[in-house]
């Protein structure tokens, strides 16, 4: 952990004058493989930080799936999970795989029983009194039942999460990058063109769910909703 924060430092130090602002941001990222396989990893990363004195300088972002989330509380001791939990400058961004358990599988493969368990993870890293957002890529081949099955994503994020939980749910854009594109099946290719409809759906769900209720949050941006409703 110490030789990857030497690494960033350096290259923060080389892109300070860059004109580019992406390139001056002060953020860490932590990301795959799978984070949590070896979530050890995430405590020596925020005692290196706090080693180097820049707990107040740095913001370290942990992207995660939901497949190993358990290993959290399986291999961190109290005192572990504690000094995560204890750092300002954190936030857990977690992967949800697929909109429904059909969608899980035509995405990974996996066993489509899986689905459900993502939202008690994202549910217990809450509790846990950490800043978790989450996100999902929305590639399906079938726009069928599409809106009746994001409504359901919606439900299931609010209800089994938190009622945030929607409002801090990003879906990022699905790109074709060159070694993958030869990988690309007809069922595949819609998956990519779907994606859009999907996107279109979500925003107007969230629209319909929480304009003109308590939920002032609809216009704040992710950061600025807190990841437990106190409602």
């Amino acid at each position: 952990a110490e030789e990857y924060l030497t690494q960033f430092l350096i290259w923060s130090k080389r892109t300070q004058n860059s004109k580019d602002p992406d390139e001056k941001l002060n953020i860490l990222r932590i990301s795959g493989g799978e984070v949590f396989i070896v979530p050890e990893f995430v405590c020596w990363m925020v005692e290196a930080v706090e080693k180097f004195g820049l707990a107040d300088y740095l913001y370290i972002w942990v992207d995660c799936n939901l497949s190993t989330g358990v290993f959290y509380w399986q291999y961190l001791t109290d005192e572990q999970r504690k000094k995560i939990s204890g750092l300002r400058n954190i936030g857990f961004c977690v992967c949800y795989k697929g909109i429904d358990e059909d969608n899980l599988f035509e995405i990974t493969g996996a066993n489509p029983d899986y689905f459900m368990s993502q939202f008690a993870l994202h549910r217990r890293l809450i509790e846990e009194g950490l800043d978790v957002y989450s996100y999902v890529y929305p590639l399906t081949s079938s726009t069928k039942g599409l809106r009746n099955r994001l409504v359901r994503f919606m439900e299931l994020l609010a209800k089994e999460v938190d009622a945030y939980a929607p409002l801090r749910l990003a879906m990022p854009q699905t790109k074709i990058y060159g070694p993958t594109e030869k990988n690309l099946t007809p069922s595949r290719r819609r998956a990519l063109e779907n994606q859009w409809e999907a996107m279109r759906i979500w925003r107007i769900e969230l629209l319909r769910r929480f304009e003109g209720s308590q939920f002032k949050e609809l216009y704040k941006r992710p950061h600025q909703i807190p990841a437990k409703n106190s409602l």
